[in-house]
């Protein structure tokens, strides 16, 4: 296994490639307490995003649907835009909108589609399908 220092700068690239070297919003964690950002970073992106079994943007996908069953529609935001950063499509994430109809149930889809409509309208991402051929 990996030492801490080498888990923070694994942990901390994966989190450049999904959101860029120059993301990265005040945190909760380093309010409290400046190691539990630390902690995040080495945990959750060191240790177990930046494993090799599944490539970024299947990652992020599962987030966005994980996020979407749970209601955390904060985190949710961050995410999509996350997904859409390693390559996601407008069409992959709409397909996780009509998953969640079925497997989290119509307040949560109307959720992520409202999510997902802010985040394509900020980026300039068109919210329907006829410009896509």
């Amino acid at each position: 296994m990996a030492d801490e220092t080498s888990l923070y700068e694994l942990g901390m690239a994966h989190h450049q490639e999904v959101w860029g070297a120059q993301y990265k919003r005040p945190s909760v964690y380093e309010q409290l307490d400046p190691d539990l950002y630390r902690f995040v970073i080495e945990t959750a992106h060191g240790r177990v995003l930046s494993r090799p079994g599944l490539d970024l943007k299947t990652r992020e996908l599962l987030i966005v649907a994980t996020l979407t069953t749970l209601g955390r529609e904060r985190e949710l935001r961050t995410h999509v835009n996350g997904a859409l950063n390693v390559g996601a499509t407008r069409e992959e994430i709409v397909e996780v909108v009509f998953q969640m109809g079925i497997y989290a149930g119509f307040p949560a889809m109307r959720m992520l589609a409202g999510v997902a409509a802010e985040v394509f309208g900020e980026r300039g991402i068109e919210l329907h399908g006829a410009g896509d051929q």
